[in-house]
């Protein structure tokens, strides 16, 4: 009877109908293989500001988004190359010019230039060995470029290169930075460049290392019969820094002038700027990271100046962001517990400050010609980011609707392009007019097919921990999810200090709804330490990684496992580098909370981690040796019960396969049970072998969560 009843309603609702399609589900090849058909398309991306509108880049071709919110072709560089001979034209392209008509590509290691305004090209250098970071001088007569450590400067005109240094070799760097700094200071993007071109295309200034005093650390590649060593300059916690010269170079007469120094691990020297009227600026940090001074020198005169300076009692950071204008710069720091804009005159005269307690900003977008100021930031505890304008000293905010705004301001101040999304819309650019307030969507990143895929809903909310403060966390419901069920918990995590994951955004990756449609409930929760409440709350990890961190991870799991349909027999925890540290901590000081763990090139101990980042947390390990301890993995090693994956790659050059090593050695040492992959070549991250971890990764949630199916569709 019930049969019959079922099938007559299917033939109402066939007649009728109302019988819908059902919806797709993702397949693994989408989701890690990047396969067709996408939900989600790529965006351009931003690139600068003229005085017709944006201009904005994808793939080959340049886009302009006028000021009346039409979009046009603006430039295709496949069309613009076409002339250029075959074998040039197969160079790789490694530095466009801001003005889109100068180019440099690089062929066997030598630097070949083209000129779209007159469509010239030529080969610029024929040195031995590989010209690395090329940059134009801003009159676009000259490149300046490293190779075999000695800083160069090569004329367009006539092809003369200058050599500015000649002492270069693996411990003496010029102009190239060494790993620590490159990793922890000058940042990734910055490709190892430590040289910088003053306004006037006259003087390079730059940054000289020596690390003969820094200990050398082995990475083994196993190819071939007898395997080979390469070698790495890398200070761990308590180590000797490189030592640091800031020189500044006359690239006409090759004289350099030494305009300050590091040389007994005392301080570090970075982020070098030139004021408008082509003054030196530059910062320094002290080695315990708690102090903050910026510096003018002059270049005609040589006098050198101290313009700012900042102390806390955590740690401090460099600024890697200053606005100058004629007669003042702007910056923001976090000083006083939250992130507000400071200004300062070139003498060293505070003139203002703005911000209030309540709001966190994170970066200045825009000064505009009547020194308005346009920051992104966010009030204290949201996963939002807005944009704000700070006019006559009061703060406003720009954009409304909640989510996730990335805005690029007109240098007028009157226009933007807002790129938005929230947790339930992907990305899409928002043409807006400051004036008229109005504004109109001129890319949408949304597939047509979007809709026609079944996925879970993410809803954000807040998990109070064990001292009253509310993280802020993001759940992914699996599409079918029934309430009188028990669901798996997986939470992907990161923890680092100042590191949020937690974002009103949609996801960059299809991870979360491809796990939840396996059945699983995916968590993101941030600790108190990811910045969500500014610099007061962040500074509770000081001296304490491994402590707060991990208590904040244990409170969300255990808040998790008291929801009716969690089945708390199936926590699980995973995460790369800071997150994989996270993940063996929290199968070993957390046992008692998280059943499964995947820890991915993780830390193990803080002591095996470099000094910069380290000691601006934990302080040297001579000064802080119970915390260590306290925050080593192995230390809670004997309390592994649950099921640990290790992962890594061998030859990781940021977070050595020595921790791993010393983890699985302490374990087996205790007789406990875990599973390890290697990845052999792998450095940080997978990059040859991402789809065999990728794989691999997905089968040991099946199997850990005990999910029937245990291919890949």
């Amino acid at each position: 009877m019930k049969n019959f009843i079922g099938g007559f309603f299917l033939l109402v609702l066939i007649a009728s109908g109302l019988v819908f399609p059902q919806k797709k589900k993702l397949t693994f090849e989408q989701v890690f293989m990047f396969a067709q058909p996408r939900l989600t398309q790529p965006l351009p991306s931003f690139v600068k500001w003229s005085d017709a509108g944006a201009i904005l880049r994808y793939g080959n071709k340049y886009a302009l988004a006028d000021y009346d919110f039409g979009t046009s072709d603006y430039l295709d560089y496949s069309e613009l190359t076409a002339d250029l001979p075959a074998d040039f034209k197969t160079a790789q392209l490694v530095k466009t010019g801001d003005d889109l008509l100068h180019y440099i590509f690089s062929k066997n290691g030598n630097l070949y230039y083209f000129s779209a305004e007159d469509n010239e090209y030529k080969q610029l250098t024929a040195l031995k060995g590989e010209e690395k970071n090329p940059e134009f001088s801003p009159d676009y007569s000259k490149v300046a470029f490293t190779n075999n450590h000695n800083l160069y400067v090569v004329n367009i005109s006539d092809g003369l290169v200058t050599q500015l240094t000649d002492d270069g070799s693996d411990e003496i760097k010029n102009g190239y930075a060494s790993w620590v700094y490159y990793e922890e200071i000058l940042g990734r993007s910055s490709r190892y460049r430590a040289f910088y071109w003053d306004k006037n295309s006259e003087y390079l200034a730059f940054l000289k290392f020596d690390d003969s005093t820094v200990p050398r650390f082995p990475l083994f590649r196993a190819d071939g019969v007898h395997g080979e060593l390469e070698w790495e300059y890398y200070p761990k916690a308590g180590d000797p820094d490189p030592k640091v010269w800031l020189g500044l170079a006359n690239v006409k007469t090759g004289e350099i002038t030494w305009v300050d120094s590091a040389t007994h691990s005392e301080k570090y020297v970075a982020w070098i700027f030139f004021t408008p009227d082509n003054k030196l600026f530059y910062e320094t940090v002290n080695r315990e990271q708690d102090s903050l001074k910026f510096f003018i020198y002059d270049v005609n005169s040589g006098s050198r100046k101290k313009v700012y300076e900042e102390y806390q009692s955590s740690w401090v950071d460099f600024i890697d962001e200053i606005h100058f204008e004629k007669d003042r710069f702007y910056f923001i720091s976090d000083y006083e517990g939250v992130g507000k804009v400071y200004c300062y005159d070139y003498s060293g005269k505070k003139l203002g400050s703005y911000g209030n307690d309540n709001l966190n900003f994170t970066r200045i977008k825009r000064i505009d010609g009547e020194r308005n100021i346009f920051c992104e930031g966010f009030p204290l505890g949201s996963i939002d980011n807005y944009l704000y304008e700070i006019r006559d000293g009061k703060i406003k905010r720009v954009t409304g609707e909640s989510g996730y705004h990335t805005v690029y301001v007109s240098p007028d101040g009157k226009f933007a392009l807002d790129y938005y999304s929230n947790l339930s819309t992907p990305q899409k650019i928002i043409a807006m007019n400051f004036q008229t307030g109005k504004d109109s969507v001129l890319y949408d990143s949304k597939s047509d097919n979007f809709d026609e895929y079944e996925l879970a809903s993410a809803k954000a909310f807040y998990i109070e921990n064990r001292d009253g403060l509310k993280l802020p966390a993001v759940e992914y419901l699996p599409p079918d999810f029934d309430g009188t069920k028990k669901y798996p918990v997986l939470f992907y995590v990161y923890g680092g200090p100042g590191t949020p994951i937690v974002k009103n955004r949609f996801p960059r990756w299809l991870l979360q709804y491809y796990f939840a449609q396996l059945g699983i409930i995916v968590v993101s929760v941030d600790n108190r330490g990811a910045g969500h409440y500014g610099k007061k709350v962040l500074a509770q990890l000081h001296r304490n990684l491994g402590r707060y961190d991990l208590d904040d991870f244990i409170d969300a799991a255990e808040y998790m496992k008291t929801l009716p349909y969690v089945d708390s027999s199936r926590i699980g925890i995973t995460g790369g580098s800071y997150g994989g540290y996270m993940t063996a901590l929290a199968l070993t000081r957390g046992a008692d909370t998280f059943t499964h763990g995947l820890a991915e090139f993780a830390v193990t101990d803080w002591r095996l981690y470099d000094n910069v980042y380290t000691e601006r947390y934990m302080d040297k390990p001579s000064e802080n040796p119970e915390g260590y301890d306290y925050g080593s993995v192995m230390t809670h090693a004997n309390k592994l019960k649950g099921k640990l994956r290790i992962t890594a790659g061998n030859m990781d050059d940021n977070v050595h396969y020595q921790n791993t090593l010393q983890l699985i050695d302490k374990l087996e040492n205790l007789g406990k049970d875990f599973e390890l992959m290697i990845y052999t070549n792998e450095r940080h991250g997978y990059r040859m072998k991402w789809l065999h971890a990728a794989k691999n990764n997905v089968d040991f949630w099946k199997r850990s969560f005990g999910l029937k199916v245990l291919n890949h569709d």
